[in-house]
């Protein structure tokens, strides 16, 4: 059974059991981010799956446009340390337009 199905089947019902997917989506997209950021002195932060997920976060931010031309900015340039730097700040940035950066502390 998929999570949709499992989720649909929830008998409190109420708004958030409506909530619980899309929560999960944004959890997925940033650990994405944060795995293509920190790995990113080995391999090339701009995988379709990364890409993916920088446009489904950004997208969902006021703004977001400038933080997705940001992460690929930083995913360009070419000295390894400062590439991993810069795309941890724009994920720190990210995080904060998606209001997750209270969940990153902890």
């Amino acid at each position: 059974m998929d999570r949709k199905t499992q989720l649909a089947n929830v008998a409190f019902g109420g708004d958030w059991a409506e909530q619980i997917e899309p929560r999960e989506a944004v959890a997925s997209a940033l650990h994405t981010l944060q795995r293509g950021g920190a790995a990113a002195t080995d391999r090339d932060p701009r995988s379709p799956a990364v890409l993916v997920a920088v446009d489904f976060l950004c997208g969902r931010i006021a703004r977001g446009h400038l933080m997705a031309q940001s992460w690929r900015a930083a995913a360009d340039l070419a000295d390894q340390g400062q590439r991993q730097k810069a795309l941890e700040a724009v994920l720190r940035t990210i995080s904060c337009g998606l209001g997750a950066a209270k969940q990153d502390r902890r």
